[in-house]
């Protein structure tokens, strides 16, 4: 329709200017900026500690949070907002100056955004994983799967079956083969069992591009125990620390998630589950031989030193290998009082779930789980954005209103990406590295 090339166009003439600009073809151009910082406005003022804060237009979050219900996009802004207040007032009662008084980090360190959230993220995936308790361990009990049709019962007999081997095939591995302790390997596996249920209904449900989570079992550890004890030394979970790096650490995205929007597509396809699962398995085998192929051919034809620094040198060496040196030698104390902020976290998303039962306007629980995420500074704009257009066409237009609005926003993901690969032959063909992604910091 003309609504969605007018969405192309609205992204693509954008970000094809500032391509333009990247090549560069024509010198002394400057970019269309679409991320903006407010610092010199509140510097000085009584907003002082919201200096180091930033938004950002991302025409792809735009799009995307228009797509998914208005409960979920206003959830995801709101609480960020919420957030932004907090920081306020802790600058006004003297605990910092800005953003940056408040220091947080993947391992082991967090603050009062990450601990709340984190606090918030396991008793909301622990109260989901109440709820699906029957379903996980009906290999157990299969009288709990009457009510189901019976090839529905044999899938889940067989995925239940096959979650609890694996745990504990997984468990034994970390613990005989990589030499960890065999009950911080059982504590870390439930925690990040946790946070995968909690992530899973956050990125599926929201619509979330990409994230990293800033909590983890090392956290947990740290705020609630120390590091400086003989039963929480470090050494005695330093294996877990490389499992954990490599499959839950910097990687944006991951893949349970798009295995339950695959669930969905099966429904909507009519799919046959032994197709379906199939089909899922081929692709995932493929997409790893490939992936782990192409690695050691790059790796040694170039050098694996001359590869993307951060994946192949500074992440493994620095931020690896030399953090379990230091926290092993150092074994750090929580200074952040992250044990109370984690307790707040948790009672609040407690309350917040019982309210709910109750006062059905209070909001959707998932923004408070998205704070882990620090990528949020460079959503949360994009998101109000698009909640704020559906709200306004929701409520001022009907049904055809909306259907044609959606084209323009499904038009201003499709301009971004059109763009995108562009940006990726115009690298390939001039040697150039020309950084045009979806990947945002």
């Amino acid at each position: 329709t003309g609504l969605f090339w007018f969405g192309v166009s609205i992204s693509g003439v954008i970000l094809g200017y500032n391509l333009f600009v990247k090549a560069p073809i024509i010198e002394g151009l400057k970019e269309i900026s679409l991320t903006f910082g407010w610092a010199e406005f509140v510097k000085g003022t009584f907003l002082d500690g919201l200096t180091g804060s930033r938004f950002s237009i991302f025409f792809t979050m735009v799009g995307l949070s228009f797509l998914v219900p208005s409960k979920i996009s206003f959830s995801l802004w709101l609480f960020y907002i919420l957030y932004l207040v907090q920081l306020q007032f802790m600058v006004w009662w003297g605990y910092g100056v800005n953003e940056k008084s408040f220091p947080t980090m993947w391992w082991d360190t967090v603050n009062f955004k990450t601990a709340e959230s984190g606090g918030a993220m396991l008793v909301f995936a622990s109260v989901v994983l109440f709820k699906c308790r029957k379903f996980i361990f009906c290999i157990f009990t299969p009288s709990s799967l009457k009510d189901l049709d019976r090839g529905e019962q044999t899938e889940l007999r067989v995925a239940s079956a096959l979650f609890v081997a694996g745990s504990i095939l997984l468990i034994l591995y970390l613990w005989l083969g990589m030499g960890a302790n065999l009950f911080y390997t059982i504590f870390s596996y439930l925690i990040i069992i946790v946070i995968t249920i909690g992530l899973i209904r956050a990125v599926a449900e929201g619509g979330i591009l990409g994230f990293q989570c800033w909590f983890g079992p090392f956290h947990f550890i740290r705020s609630i125990f120390g590091m400086d004890k003989n039963w929480t030394s470090p050494s005695l979970y330093a294996p877990l620390m490389i499992y954990y790096s490599i499959l839950f650490l910097d990687i944006k995205t991951f893949i349970a998630p798009a295995m339950a929007n695959s669930i969905k597509i099966r429904d909507d396809l009519k799919m046959s589950r032994a197709r379906f699962h199939i089909a899922i398995f081929l692709g995932i085998g493929i997409a790893s031989v490939v992936a782990v192929i192409s690695q050691i051919i790059l790796a040694y034809s170039g050098g694996a030193d001359g590869m993307n620094h951060w994946f192949h040198t500074s992440f493994p060496n620095r931020w690896l290998f030399q953090k379990i040196v230091t926290i092993t030698k150092y074994g750090p104390i929580d200074t952040a009082g992250g044990g109370f902020w984690i307790g707040f976290g948790a009672a609040s998303m407690a309350f917040l779930l019982y309210l709910r039962q109750f006062i059905f306007w209070l909001p959707h629980p998932i923004g408070m789980i998205m704070l882990v995420n620090p990528i949020m500074q460079t959503y949360w704009f994009s998101i109000f954005l698009g909640w704020l257009f559906k709200s306004l066409i929701t409520k001022y237009g009907n049904k055809d209103t909306y259907a044609a609005a959606r084209c323009t926003f499904i038009g201003l993901i499709v301009g971004e990406l059109i763009i995108i690969v562009i940006a990726m032959f115009v690298t390939i063909f001039t040697d150039q590295a020309i950084t045009m992604d979806l990947n945002r910091n």
